[in-house]
């Protein structure tokens, strides 16, 4: 054969297998199209005997690259990649890979249709089994009342679901095959699945938000895998866990977060400790065990250094909050500790962690008394708050003498504030400061000591503020007239002066 045939001959057998892939994919979509007979809404792109891959054989669903790429990805840089004609499809290889049912489509996409799915009507089991990734997001008007979870393709192993109208028996959740599934905010309900499967390629376990989803604590199984995070949180589920039920991912190098707090059922085996857990799974840097039942204390000073988050709020726990070591401590994001039997030897060393992000140790036995130092967090981020609500605090507060002591926000005044929440109600705190533009995003003073009257003039919103600040200082003593004036000018958000000594008339027409 001369070059020229072989040349021929190899075009042909290339576009012969062009068709048949691009024929498959056709029969792939008529497949979804049959799964989703039921809800309207589905984008304009999905037409009835079109190829969602195109002439391309390699195309993404360009969603929400923030949260979506570590789904989304298979290997490949998805940003470089052409969008399918269908909209929310990813295609490998000419197959149809993912299936993204979210609004959140790349309005830069060549279909920007965003998906809002309306009616009832859902059947998994008409899926292509080429599928490897299903998600769904922010579909509250797509529902069904008996979500087959078990009936996916065995292909599927990526399961995505968040705030969609969908229900289903948490008893058909079929972990065998499933590698990564997230359910938060869907109406999963009855018992769960009793196992949890050695999967030696699973990552995450993810439920969340489901309070109808109740039963007895999943056992997890003996075995080999990759696993890194399981939560199951703020569900329904009930008994008794300790150190040894979760002992299977003591071996997994990468298992990192354990999240099993808001079940209000569970409890810990009594006479274990945390150090007893923080052995057995030396790695775990989340940990959030919120609401359930301990007895004991807890170490504070035998913290594991990596932590990021740290959530034990309502456990019954004791032990002394400042002999936690901060300088130590130098990832610690998130750290939640109220609503326990906790004391404080000396002042908490908020200030010394260089990473915090939040801290909640309110309504536990501290009596921190004449506080010295007031929240210092290093973190200049949206979101951040310090809550000492019922801590015994007797001293004055003055939010002007609270310094981040971050160099690279000197020029902004004290502007830094606004991006932080300070939560101090329930004390005994006599007098609150503010100088300038020193309004944070929320500060609550509700029931404490405040007497006097209130230099409405420094009540102010400084103008590159991004949010409107709240400010509530009911349930004191605070006395005096209401300047309206300087109230209605403050560019607050709210104020709450409920359950005060003020005198005087409200001004309603500067409210309004």
């Amino acid at each position: 054969m001369g070059i020229k045939n072989f040349m021929v001959a190899s075009c042909g057998l290339l576009m012969s297998g062009l068709v048949n892939v691009a024929s498959a994919a056709v029969e792939d979509a008529e497949k979804i199209l049959a799964a989703f007979a039921g809800p309207t809404g589905l984008p304009a792109s999905w037409e009835s005997g079109t190829d969602p891959c195109g002439a391309q054989l390699n195309c993404c669903a360009h969603i929400d690259p923030g949260e979506m790429t570590p789904y989304l990805a298979f290997g490949q840089d998805c940003t470089q990649l052409p969008t399918c004609p269908w909209s929310g499809v990813t295609c490998m290889n000419g197959d149809i890979r993912m299936l993204g049912m979210t609004p959140f489509i790349d309005p830069q996409a060549s279909n920007p249709n965003n998906l809002f799915l309306e009616g009832e009507g859902f059947k998994p089991s008409e899926l292509p089994d080429t599928l490897w990734v299903f998600i769904a997001l922010s579909q509250p008007y797509w529902t069904t009342r008996d979500l087959q979870l078990d009936t996916f393709p065995q292909s599927t192993r990526f399961l995505l679901f968040e705030n969609a109208g969908l229900s289903g028996r948490g008893s058909q959740i079929d972990l065998t095959n499933v590698l990564v599934i997230l359910a938060a905010g869907i109406n999963l309900y009855g018992g769960i699945f009793p196992t949890i499967p050695t999967n030696p390629g699973a990552g995450l376990y993810w439920f969340e938000n489901m309070p109808h989803l109740g039963g007895s604590f999943p056992t997890i199984a003996q075995g080999s895998t990759t696993m890194t995070s399981l939560f199951l949180r703020n569900l329904g589920l009930t008994g008794t866990v300790s150190t040894a039920t979760f002992q299977p991912y003591a071996s997994a190098s990468d298992f990192s977060a354990l999240a099993i707090g808001k079940n209000p059922g569970l409890e810990w085996t009594a006479g274990e400790t945390l150090s007893d857990l923080w052995t057995t799974l030396p790695r775990v840097t989340t940990l959030d065990l919120s609401d359930v039942h301990f007895t004991g204390s807890v170490d504070f000073s035998a913290i594991p250094t990596g932590f990021v988050e740290l959530k034990l709020t309502n456990c019954g726990l004791e032990g002394d909050i400042s002999a936690l070591p901060a300088t130590s401590l130098t990832t610690l994001q998130k750290l939640e500790l109220a609503h326990n039997k906790f004391t404080a030897s000396a002042e908490i060393p908020v200030q010394d962690f260089a990473a915090l992000v939040q801290i909640d140790v309110s309504y536990n036995e501290i009596v921190t008394g004449n506080r010295t130092r007031w929240a210092a967090l290093n973190v200049l981020q949206r979101g951040a708050y310090e809550k000492m609500n019922g801590c015994g605090i007797t001293a004055d507060f003055d939010i002007s003498s609270v310094n981040p002591g971050l160099s690279n926000i000197v020029n902004l005044e004290s502007m830094f504030v606004n991006f932080f929440s300070y939560h101090y109600a329930d004390n005994s705190i006599t007098k609150a400061q503010f100088a300038g533009w020193d309004l944070p995003a929320m500060l609550a003073m509700q029931n404490n000591q405040l007497t006097g009257t209130v230099d409405w003039s420094g009540v102010r919103v400084h103008p590159a503020h991004a949010a409107t600040p709240q400010v509530d200082m009911g349930y004191n003593a605070l006395s005096g007239d209401v300047d309206w004036v300087s109230l209605g000018a403050s560019g607050a958000g709210g104020i709450y002066l409920n359950n005060n000594e003020f005198t005087g008339s409200v001004d309603w027409a500067v409210l309004a």
